[in-house]
């Protein structure tokens, strides 16, 4: 069998660098000067010209897998017991899904420090969190289910590509324009929306929010992450989230999590569109930019529908495939600006 061909990083040399106009590395032993090898060099190029998509694939795929995972929650809520409270059902899924992270830091031992620059982010993002939960519920009740959720989903993307610019400098490429006009377009197909007289304000201005809010804690969670294992992240955002919104679940009725269905109802919502999608977001959240990331998730409404045409019968009509199709080329525009970064 024929030996592995081997690549040494650095030579070291006394008087010239053994490849052109490459930079030494800095004094070794005996005041010997450390050079890249020419295999070296020609290794970085080939990465440079053919890692981007490894590198940048797994990230795309596990935000699309975060996605399919938040496109269920529509499915499952419709599982619920009759009567269950949105707003309950909100803050028992931060609490059961923060409560899993939490366990998963503490049985892996992936707690760190925090620094006390990183307290200001930490606060912000469970608030956050807090927040999204609040006024995404409350805007789809006085938006109504369409609107309200088409209004969040859709501004979160412009929201994300403005705060990425303003806090981090990066400046969103021209197919992330693409995907999210794309997006949004096939969001209002997929809706169907067209607005009347008796749309509420203060709904919409809350599904606004909502999207600012999903924006901002994806902001600070690609902060806290530069430092920290994403698991002891998203435990500290959604544990704290939680806790911030306990009053508020305690004063919704609560019954239904102790009927069987129930139960199935907030375990599915807790342990995997909470704890396990939003681990498969901050593996994306990593290693893509804000804005790219953020529009990936329009995934989400897209699984949504065809669960709903799978599983709950939902007759799409033809706008609602346009939406559909639409959806699914702002994705792939989303998902090349996010190979493209690198």
């Amino acid at each position: 069998m024929q030996d592995e061909p081997v690549v040494y990083a650095y030579v070291a040399t006394m008087t010239k660098p053994v490849a052109e106009n490459t930079p030494a590395f800095g004094p070794g032993e005996d005041g010997l000067k450390l050079y890249p090898t020419p295999q070296y060099i020609a290794l970085l190029s080939q990465l440079g010209e053919h890692g981007t998509m490894e590198r940048r694939l797994p990230a795309i795929l596990a935000i699309l897998l975060a996605s399919f995972l938040w496109g269920t929650t529509g499915t499952a809520q419709a599982l619920a017991p009759l009567g269950t409270s949105s707003l309950s059902v909100g803050g028992w899924r931060l609490l059961v899904g923060g409560g899993a992270l939490w366990m998963w830091v503490l049985l892996r031992q992936e707690g760190t420090p925090l620094r006390k620059n990183e307290l200001v982010p930490l606060l912000l993002g469970a608030l956050m969190v807090a927040l999204y939960q609040v006024t995404f519920f409350s805007g789809v009740r006085l938006a109504g289910v369409a609107l309200g959720t088409i209004t969040a989903i859709g501004s979160a993307p412009l929201w994300a590509g403005a705060l990425a610019y303003l806090f981090r400098g990066e400046r969103p490429g021209r197919l992330w324009y693409g995907a999210v006009l794309l997006g949004i377009t096939g969001l209002l197909f997929l809706g169907g929306i067209s607005p009347s007289r008796g749309t509420s304000l203060l709904g919409l201005t809350l599904a606004l929010l909502a999207g600012l809010a999903y924006a901002f804690y994806s902001l600070f969670s690609q902060k806290l992450l530069e430092t920290h294992a994403s698991s002891f992240v998203m435990a500290l955002l959604f544990g704290g989230g939680g806790l911030l919104l306990l009053p508020l679940t305690l004063s919704q009725p609560s019954s239904w999590i102790l009927q069987p269905r129930g139960l199935l109802v907030l375990l599915h919502l807790g342990l995997l569109t909470t704890a396990v999608a939003y681990l498969f977001f901050a593996y994306g959240l990593q290693r893509l930019s804000l804005s790219t990331a953020v529009t990936l998730t329009l995934a989400e409404p897209l699984v949504a529908s065809t669960l709903g045409i799978l599983l709950l019968r939902e007759r799409p009509d033809i706008y609602q495939l346009i939406g559909m199709v639409l959806l699914l080329l702002s994705l792939f525009l989303a998902g090349r600006q996010g190979v493209k970064e690198g």
